[in-house]
């Protein structure tokens, strides 16, 4: 999903530049009373819409989902595809997601967020560690094990053994 926003932002953009000094243009002729009838033929550079954006366009149309930016090249795992470790997923950029509580056995491939929320509710990981929410530990490739924070582990410590007196 993110992938599809920036590849549209990649070609809106600069259509709105290009559409808003026109408007700009024609608003201050305008203003000055230029006639535009008088003046001599401009030529503005028409911006065409890539391949791409109209695949995607024709897919959205069809209820079906664009491939990823830069998915000429097939990756090894594709995002939703089954995974049981991090590293199955054969990149760093996603993880292993299970269902909250399940630290083991198998989950999908997902994207990591790029950007979590500053919102504190602490949250336990499958690796043992405590994180301020459920995004941050998912941010770090980390299952959520329980809500709150984690429990420290009891160290155990042998006790000394008894002396006997001789």
């Amino acid at each position: 999903m993110q992938a599809r926003c920036r590849r549209s932002l990649i070609w809106v953009v600069p259509f709105l530049v290009v559409a808003l000094a026109g408007w700009v243009g024609t608003q201050s002729a305008a203003a000055s009373g230029f006639d535009a009838t008088e003046a001599p033929c401009v030529q503005v550079a028409a911006f065409a819409a890539p391949a791409w954006a109209a695949d995607m366009a024709a897919d959205t149309a069809q209820g079906t989902e664009a491939p990823a930016m830069g998915s000429e090249a097939p990756m090894e795992k594709p995002m939703g595809a089954s995974c049981t470790t991090n590293k199955a997923c054969h990149d760093t950029k996603m993880w292993c997601s299970k269902p909250n509580g399940e630290c083991k056995g198998k989950g999908t491939c997902t994207a990591k967020p790029d950007v979590c929320p500053d919102v504190v509710a602490p949250v336990c990981g499958c690796n043992g560690k405590t994180y301020n929410n459920e995004c941050m530990a998912h941010r770090a490739g980390v299952n959520v094990k329980a809500d709150g924070k984690c429990k420290p582990k009891k160290s155990y410590t042998k006790p000394a053994a008894a002396k006997t007196g001789t």
